[in-house]
Order: C-alpha cells, then structure tokens, then sequence
C-alpha cells in the first residue's frame, strides 16, 4: 500500500509540473503579445532544438526580432522574421475565442550549458516597435536551462535513486 502511494505521489508530481508549465506559457497573449517555447520551464540537451513562437493579436506587427541569450547577459543569436502564420484562439485566457492571432517562429539549437532566454521584439510596417495598449514596448522573453548529455549519468541518477527509495521502504517497514 505504502508502494502505490509513494508511486502515485510521485506521478502527480510529474503531471502537475507538466501542467503548471504549459499554463504559465499560456497566460499572457492577453497583452496582446507574448512568446515561449517548446521547452518553457524545461530543461534541454546541449544540441537540441528549440523552438520559439511570438504571438500577436496586432495585426499591424510585420516581423519579430528573436534574441537567443545565454547566462543573462550573451547574445547569442539574433535573428528577423518576417514570415508568419495565422491561427485562431479557442479558449485561450483574456482573449475571446475566434481572435487572430499571427505566429512568428524560430528555431536555435543552444551550444552550451547554462541559462537561456529567447526575447521577441515585435516591430510594425513602418519599422517600428509596436506599441502595446500600456503603451510600453511589447518584448517578452522565456527561459530554458540546457543540460550536458550523458546517458550514464542519467541512468546513475535513476539507479541510485531507486536504491535510496527501496532502502527507506526497507527501513521503514521494520
């Protein structure tokens, strides 16, 4: 009993951080603006892709300057698009459903370990800096921290924390 306890708590754990992950990444096209990606409030292998996404309900946006910056303070990448794709809101919080919204995207494979953000600067026809309802400059930014691979590592962690975990229901049964 005591087993499928432990089990069960450590699953919600596993869902509910999936879950507050992907609602914070959500939370904000209310402004109007926002960015993330697919590895929001995840961890990443040095290598691996990552995709950014700047959606906007402004329809006056043309092009999104993506920022790749590693460690807070090293720009890493810096790159325009101006192509975009259009999708339409369904359920998304403080827009109402059926809203426009366009889509710019990049993709950086991020070559070293530490902390990353991707800020997206949003940017009209006429070449300037698209202007929020606040009327502050619409850049938003969201992180990600890389990790070394080493599948032996991550197979030593696994191993070695089942062993602790059966050595305290071991311990706790006598």
């Amino acid at each position: 009993m005591k087993r499928v306890l432990a089990l069960s708590m450590l699953i919600f754990m596993f869902v509910a951080n999936s879950f507050f992950s992907a609602a914070y990444a959500q939370k904000s096209l209310g402004s109007g603006y926002r960015v993330t990606t697919d590895h929001h409030g995840q961890e990443v292998l040095v290598g691996e892709n990552v995709a950014a996404w700047a959606d906007t309900t402004d329809n006056t946006t043309t092009k999104v300057i993506f920022t790749w910056i590693y460690n807070d303070t090293t720009v890493k990448r810096n790159v325009t698009v101006e192509v975009y794709t259009i999708w339409y809101t369904n359920g998304e919080p403080g827009v109402p459903d059926g809203t426009e919204v366009y889509r710019f995207t990049d993709t950086y494979q991020p070559d070293e370990v530490g902390e990353w953000a991707v800020k997206a600067k949003f940017i009209n026809s006429e070449g300037q800096t698209s202007q929020s309802d606040q009327d502050s400059f619409p850049v938003r930014a969201t992180s990600f921290n890389t990790i070394p691979y080493t599948p032996l590592g991550t197979i030593a962690i696994i191993l070695l924390m089942a062993v602790v975990f059966t050595t305290f229901l071991s311990r706790k049964n006598t």
